[in-house]
């Protein structure tokens, strides 16, 4: 179960057992969370105003996380794996390029970042790894693993056009091409975007979902901290599953 936010302390007053004891009783055997040290981006529900008006002390992420082993529950901590707003003013050139050659602005609260991006998934991978040295969790949930698109809004009369398709960077379209001996035509994003997606979309889809699983095998690969026992696994998200099965 996801249990993103601390509205149960915040809100309903609950101390951290309390909490995990509740959801043990109703079943719940492994629980989602977030933590300071990667914190998740908004998703469109402003969790300050009651955390600021909450009417108890909410604990830090070791006491949650200890309170939730306590109850019997393995706990997960959770990483926005491609998608941090906030990283793209460290790494600029990790902002996604559609097929129109524009840079993405994001729909509504959801801005991705381009999964080719060496520096950003650095930068993840050492706060991944400061989570598990401190936290010690069963393991990590990666959502949000997947190449920029909003599929929430991806209703039966959607119509897709070139601003759902991604990435076509120069980094994108020029490790496509050497991947498949390509030579592109001359030509800006759109005209170099339109020759992939007529002609290679099936290759561009197989080589985009081989970037996702490389990234998770890097995560997995990691040297994580020997004071993780057992050893954290990944657990990629339904979003991962989802990408790979749809060219998402």
């Amino acid at each position: 179960m996801k249990v993103y936010d601390r509205q149960w302390c915040a809100t309903f007053g609950m101390d951290a057992a309390g909490a995990a004891a509740s959801l043990a009783a109703d079943g719940v055997d492994t629980v989602l969370v977030g933590n300071r040290i990667d914190p998740l981006p908004s998703s469109g529900v402003d969790q300050e105003g009651y955390l600021a008006a909450g009417r108890a002390a909410c604990p830090d992420d070791r006491a949650w996380a200890a309170a939730l082993g306590a109850a019997g529950l393995a706990v997960y901590q959770t990483t926005a794996t491609f998608f941090d707003p906030a990283a793209l003013a460290d790494f600029p050139d990790a902002r996604p390029v559609d097929a129109a050659g524009a840079v993405d602005r994001g729909f509504d609260w959801y801005l991705g970042v381009c999964p080719t991006h060496e520096g950003y998934l650095a930068a993840k991978i050492e706060r991944l790894r400061r989570v598990v040295a401190d936290l010690q969790p069963d393991g990590l949930f990666l959502s949000f693993t997947r190449f920029p698109g909003f599929w929430e809004n991806w209703l039966p009369d959607y119509r897709f056009s070139a601003a759902d398709e991604f990435c076509f960077c120069d980094r994108c379209r020029a490790r496509f091409a050497d991947d498949l001996g390509l030579d592109l035509p001359a030509g800006g994003v759109p005209d170099q975007a339109r020759f992939i997606l007529e002609r290679h979309r099936a290759a561009w889809t197989a080589c985009r979902c081989a970037r996702l699983a490389g990234a998770v095998a890097r995560i997995a690969a990691a040297p994580w901290s020997t004071t993780c026992w057992p050893p954290c696994r990944p657990c990629s998200s339904t979003a991962t599953r989802t990408a790979t099965s749809t060219g998402a």
